[in-house]
């Protein structure tokens, strides 16, 4: 949903960070439809936040 997309990918970029806190260093954003949409989103605003990108359909 439009009215949430923001929110769906701040809790993204939360997860990112939540895993690099743990002492990963490369991370994948990843998701399946609307999920992959939103990575995608999340990937060309903030490039440098995750090393790849896996989207299924």
């Amino acid at each position: 949903m439009p009215a949430s997309s923001a929110r769906d990918r701040a809790g993204l970029r939360n997860a990112v960070w939540a895993v690099t806190e743990q002492g990963n260093r490369r991370v994948f954003l990843g998701g399946h439809s609307y999920g992959g949409r939103q990575a995608s989103v999340l990937a060309a605003e903030e490039p440098t936040l995750a090393g790849g990108l896996l989207l299924t359909s």
